[in-house]
């Protein structure tokens, strides 16, 4: 039984639960430090022993526990958080088993990462996981034949959905044109304005006649 150590708590100071009056004696403080590691191992086995009973927290040791009550064999090198998994299916069975009951089982599997789609007029149903881990499979194919009713037709699938974004550039010019005439005409101004567009690029061509 491998006993980690605390991480949230703090260390066990037996001197300040001791009356004031007690904690200014020499021998009363070498007496309750040399007792406080051994109060830290006891509470730290006493938290570890609580995180065994539940299954959200347990460890190795309370997984192998809950496995064999259900006659579960883990693959090899199987995660904690899929070894949880595959004994919640199992251990919350319950009847009748409702729509609410199902929704509430896949978000605790999944954390919320799922779609069900519904057409109960035409008795279908499909679920869609959205998650990356794919032994949730294995949990859903066991809730598919124990839970939900066999005359519904359904259908389940897992889907990595994945957003990109980035930018996109293209080469592009500009090229700026003008055209000046002059003439001995007397108040005689025209101004021709031609612009001329094409795939990744722009000319822009003036003319002046003076």
């Amino acid at each position: 039984m491998n006993i980690p150590p605390a991480e949230f708590r703090e260390p066990v100071n037996l001197i300040a639960r001791l009356p004031t009056l007690m904690q200014k004696y020499d021998e009363i403080i070498k007496i309750t430090d040399s007792q406080n590691p051994e109060f830290d191992l006891i509470w730290a086995i006493e938290e570890w022993m609580r995180r065994q009973i539940y299954i959200i927290t347990a460890e190795e040791y309370g997984l192998r526990r809950y496995e064999k009550l259900l006659k579960l064999t883990p693959m090899p090198h199987e995660s904690f958080k899929a070894r949880r998994n595959h004994i919640i299916v199992r251990w919350n069975m319950q009847t009748p088993y409702t729509f609410r009951f199902l929704i509430g089982l896949l978000e605790v599997l999944t954390d919320g990462n799922f779609e069900v789609d519904t057409n109960f007029t035409e008795y279908e149903m499909e679920i869609i996981l959205l998650s990356a881990d794919f032994s949730l499979m294995q949990d859903l194919a066991y809730i598919k034949h124990h839970i939900i009713p066999v005359n519904l037709d359904v259908t389940a699938r897992n889907e990595i959905r994945i957003r990109a974004e980035g930018f996109l550039r293209i080469a592009a010019t500009h090229t700026e044109t003008r055209h000046y005439t002059i003439t001995q005409d007397f108040n005689v101004v025209i101004a021709r304005r031609t612009n001329i567009a094409a795939t990744g690029s722009a000319i822009k061509v003036t003319h002046y006649e003076i």
